[in-house]
């Protein structure tokens, strides 16, 4: 036993000290990883929201039902859009969507009366 250099036990020691630092780390970008795509597919369902409520909104413009606000209900969420009057022929939509989860987004548009279309678009 004289003899002895000890060279098995701290190679061995460095080599678990490294695999438990790539272990760490893959789990690090895991989590990161997973955390993108739950925010990402809550965005996509509000903006999908969104897109919704603009579309229900230029139908009932269109369709002259002189609704001023209005609320939709889905699985996801709600809705709510409010259409004033922002000058001559000109109408200033403004639109919310709130997932059940308690998630927030909103934006508005102006809608031109006479060419019926879309002009300026907000989200917020």
């Amino acid at each position: 036993m004289r003899n002895e250099k000890g060279f098995i036990l701290p190679s061995v020691s460095m080599i678990a000290f490294f695999i438990l630092l790539i272990l760490l780390h893959q789990t690090a970008v895991f989590t990161a990883e997973k955390k993108f795509y739950s925010e990402r597919e809550r965005s996509m369902i509000l903006e999908n929201l969104l897109l919704c409520g603009v579309q229900h909104s230029m139908q009932s413009i269109a369709d002259q039902e002189g609704v001023n606000h209005y609320e939709i209900k889905t699985d996801d969420g709600s809705i709510t859009y409010t259409a004033a009057e922002k000058g001559e022929g000109e109408l200033l939509v403004s639109l919310a969507a709130k997932l059940n989860t308690g998630h927030f987004s909103s934006a508005k548009y102006t809608y031109n009366l006479n060419s019926g279309e879309m002009t300026d678009w907000t989200v917020y």
